[in-house]
């Protein structure tokens, strides 16, 4: 369409320069083409890969107003499953990830997590995914760790949940919930194990060559558990990241051995515990 090719032009300017002005122009097209729609009770004439596009730029120039409103044209537009429904769920978790920070602590952690499942969105769009589309599982990967960094604390005393609060470990079944401690609070760390798992599960899928980055993944999703009370579950992830990366020691030189002394500290307590 020759409208979103004007668009586009637009938007390139503002990957170049960073220039928000160019962003409102592609914005004031945008506008004026949708507002013409509506009267004439016709379709507007533009893709609606260009609205994620003009999202994304958006994101990009702190124009936090102008992507919220692309992302409501593209959903309502009932778009494909491709990878431009991939990207819009990032730029929405990125925007949702934004808000954490005006919110107390306690609303913050809800909201990160929030913005943590409309990545996980974006990813399970394109699963399985095929190589065209790999690159988009690691960039999530990357948005992901950057969303979730505030809940990877190691201190519990910075943000805590009540013992008694679900902790859904599996969007299907997991009868290790029912070994958590209730007599004592858990980090809301734990509250990553969902989402982890799947993260983890996809880096896999696409087969990574990234083998520093896969492991921290595993090391994060073992102490998830570790701090969910699931030992054995900790216990097994972390052997398994050891594992992972003792195999691929070979092929990547400066890849360090990484310790085993948690996972023999979790082999410990789950032994201590059962």
């Amino acid at each position: 369409m020759v409208l979103s090719k004007r668009v586009e032009s637009q938007l390139q300017k503002v990957r170049e320069t960073q220039n928000e002005k160019f962003l409102l122009d592609a914005w004031n097209l945008i506008t004026k083409v949708n507002e013409n729609a509506v009267q004439n009770g016709t379709l507007a004439p533009i893709s609606s890969d260009v609205y994620v596009q003009t999202a994304e730029c958006a994101i990009e120039v702190g124009n936090v107003g102008i992507a919220e409103k692309c992302l409501t044209y593209y959903f309502s537009s009932h778009p494909p499953k491709d990878q431009f429904l991939c990207r819009a769920y990032f730029v929405d978790a990125t925007l949702q990830g934004k808000k954490a920070t005006q919110l107390n602590e306690i609303l913050a952690v809800d909201q990160i997590l929030k913005a943590l499942t409309l990545v996980i969105c974006g990813i399970e769009s394109i699963r399985p995914s095929n190589q065209r589309y790999d690159f988009l599982i690691y960039n999530g990967s990357i948005l992901y760790w950057t969303l979730a960094r505030p809940l990877m604390r190691d201190d519990e005393s910075l943000t805590i949940i009540p013992a008694n609060s679900p902790i859904n470990t599996n969007t299907t079944n997991n009868n290790n919930i029912n070994n958590i401690n209730t007599n004592n609070n858990v980090g809301v760390r734990a509250q990553l194990i969902p989402t982890l798992k799947i993260m983890c599960k996809a880096l896999e899928e696409i087969s990574d060559q990234n083998v520093e980055w896969r492991a921290r993944y595993l090391i994060e999703l073992a102490k998830s558990y570790e701090e969910a009370r699931l030992y054995d579950e900790a216990q097994k992830t972390a052997f398994f990241a050891f594992s992972f990366v003792n195999r691929n020691l070979q092929t990547s030189s400066n890849l360090q051995r990484p310790s085993s002394s948690h996972a023999l500290s979790l082999e410990r307590r789950s032994s201590s515990s059962s």
